[in-house]
C-alpha cells in the first residue's frame, strides 16, 4: 500500500488510466461476455444451469431457476421479526426521499389557441438484479419504481448454495413480498441479465433492467442495450474519501475495511494532506485486516487493499477535488468537520457523504438518498435512480384554428430557410377548411 502524491508520475499515470477505465474494460470482457450471451440464446435454460454451476457451484434443476411464489407469500415466517422492522423501515425511509424527486407532468395555455405540456407513463416491466448480500439494492430500486406506478418487477439473483432451496435469501423475498414482485430468477451475472432482457419460459422481457452488478454484469448490461433500456454503468463501487486535519483515521480505516469486504471490486481512494496521517492509516489497516478471522473474507479484503485502494498526498482540499472531479467516482466521503462548506467543491460524482459520522457502510440505513449511483465515470452525466428512472416522458402539444392564421408565416419562413418547399401545403389546407 504505497501513498502517491500529487503531480508525480505514478499519480499521473493512474489518472489517465481511471479516465479510460470505461474503455479498458470493455475491452478486456467483451470477448467473454459475447461468448455467454451467444451460448444462452442458443439454449436459455440449459445456459442458466450452466452458469449456475460453473459461477455459483450449485447445480439447479429446470424448475429451482424461479421461486415458487407461495416461497414468497409466505417469506416473512422465514425473516425475524427484528429485521423485518428494520427492512420496513428503510422502505419507509427511502420512500420519504424518493417521493420528493417523483416528477409531474403539467399542461398550460402557451398563448392564445396554442396548449402545450409534458405526459407521463410508468413503464410496464422492469428487471431488477440483485447480487448477493446487496438486499439494500432491491429496496432502493423497488421504492422509486412502484412511485412511479411500475406493473411488474421481476428480480433475479444468483444462487446461494449456503441457502436451502430455494437457495435465496428469505429476507429477499420477505421485500419481494412487499413490492408485489412474484417472479425470481435465480441466476445471476450474465445469464441473469440476458434472461431479463429477452424473456423465459415464466417472465416476459422487461423494458429495462436496473440494480448494481460486478464487472463482467456492467459490460453484459452494455450489450444487452440493444435490446433493452438499462441503468448505465452501475459497477463495483467506486469511493473517495476527501480528508483533512479533523479526520479520524481510525473511522476511515474502519470504512475502508467494510467497504472492501462487501466488494472486494471497489475501487477507493483516500486523500489527505498529511503523508504521517496517511501512513497511520496504512498501518492501521494491516491490523485491522491481521484481526480479520474469516479467511475467504480477509483474503478479499486484501486484494481489494493491495489492488483497488490507493492512498494520496494532496496538497488542499480543492486540489483534491479537483482530482476526482475530472473522473467522476460514484461516492465522496468528506468525513471532516464542516463539511457543509467543501460540497461545493464537488462538481462530478454520484453522491456525497457529509462529516465525520456519515459512513460509508451504513448506506442501507439512508441509502434513499443516494439511491444506486453511476461508476465508471458515467456520474459526469448520469445521474441516481429516482422515479423518473421508470418513467416515459413526452410532449403534448395542440395549435387550434385561430392561432394557425397568426402563426403560419412565420413557420413557413423558418421552412424555405431550411430548403423545404411543401410546408405552405400543410397550412393552405387548413385554410380551405376554416374556409
Amino acid at each position: 500500500m504505497k501513498i502517491l502524491k500529487m503531480g508525480e508520475p505514478p499519480l499521473v499515470r493512474l489518472t489517465e488510466s481511471l479516465m479510460q477505465r470505461r474503455e479498458h474494460l470493455f475491452l478486456k470482457l467483451g470477448p467473454e461476455i459475447e461468448k455467454l450471451l451467444k451460448e444462452f440464446h442458443s439454449g436459455p435454460t440449459q445456459a442458466l444451469l450452466r452458469f449456475a454451476k460453473d459461477f455459483d457451484g450449485i447445480e439447479l434443476e429446470p424448475k429451482e431457476l424461479f421461486v415458487d411464489p407461495d416461497l414468497i407469500h409466505y417469506a416473512h415466517k422465514l425473516v425475524s421479526s427484528e429485521l423485518r422492522q428494520a427492512i420496513d423501515h428503510t422502505i419507509a425511509r427511502i420512500e420519504r426521499f424518493q417521493q420528493e424527486l417523483r416528477p409531474s407532468g403539467f399542461q398550460a395555455q402557451e398563448e392564445a389557441g396554442v396548449y402545450w405540456g409534458v405526459e407521463l407513463r410508468p413503464l410496464e416491466r422492469v428487471g431488477i438484479y440483485v447480487p448477493k448480500g446487496y438486499l439494500n439494492a432491491l429496496l432502493l430500486s423497488a421504492v422509486p419504481a412502484r412511485i412511479a406506478k411500475v406493473e411488474e418487477m421481476i428480480m433475479a439473483t444468483p444462487p446461494d448454495a449456503r441457502i436451502p432451496p430455494p437457495y435465496v435469501d428469505p429476507a429477499l423475498l420477505y421485500v419481494c413480498k412487499v413490492f408485489d414482485i412474484d417472479k425470481v430468477i435465480v441466476s445471476g451475472g450474465v445469464g441473469a441479465l440476458a434472461a431479463m432482457a429477452a424473456g423465459t419460459e415464466k417472465t416476459r422481457a422487461v423494458e429495462k433492467i436496473v440494480g448494481p452488478t460486478g464487472q463482467i454484469g456492467m459490460v453484459a448490461k452494455q450489450y444487452l442495450s440493444e435490446l433493452v433500456a438499462i441503468d448505465g454503468t452501475t459497477g463495483p463501487m467506486e469511493a473517495v474519501f476527501l480528508c483533512d486535519s479533523t479526520t479520524s483515521s481510525k473511522s476511515v480505516g474502519a470504512d475502508v475495511l467494510g467497504i472492501s469486504e462487501r466488494n472486494p471490486d471497489a475501487k477507493i481512494f483516500v486523500l489527505h494532506p498529511d503523508e504521517a496521517w496517511l501512513r497511520k492509516l496504512v498501518a492501521e489497516l494491516v491490523d485491522q485486516v491481521d484481526a480479520v478471522r474469516d479467511f475467504s473474507g480477509r483474503e478479499g479484503i486484501r486484494n481489494c487493499l493491495d489492488v483497488n485502494t490507493h492512498f494520496i498526498q494532496s496538497q488542499s482540499m480543492a486540489e483534491g477535488a479537483e482530482w476526482l472531479n475530472r473522473w467522476a467516482p460514484g461516492i465522496v466521503v468528506l468525513p471532516v468537520d464542516d463539511a457543509a462548506e467543501h460540497v461545493s467543491l464537488i462538481k462530478r460524482c454520484g453522491g456525497v457523504l457529509m462529516g465525520r459520522f456519515t459512513s460509508p457502510v451504513s448506506l442501507d440505513l439512508y441509502g434513499g438518498a443516494i439511491g444506486i449511483v453511476p461508476t465508471l465515470g458515467a456520474a459526469a452525466s448520469v445521474t441516481m435512480s429516482s422515479p423518473a428512472s421508470f418513467l416515459r416522458r413526452f410532449s403534448v402539444i395542440e395549435v387550434q384554428k385561430e392561432a394557425v392564421q397568426r402563426l403560419k408565416q412565420e413557420s413557413i419562413a423558418l421552412a424555405v430557410a431550411e430548403g423545404f418547399a411543401t410546408h405552405q401545403g400543410a397550412f393552405k389546407t387548413r385554410d380551405d377548411e376554416r374556409n
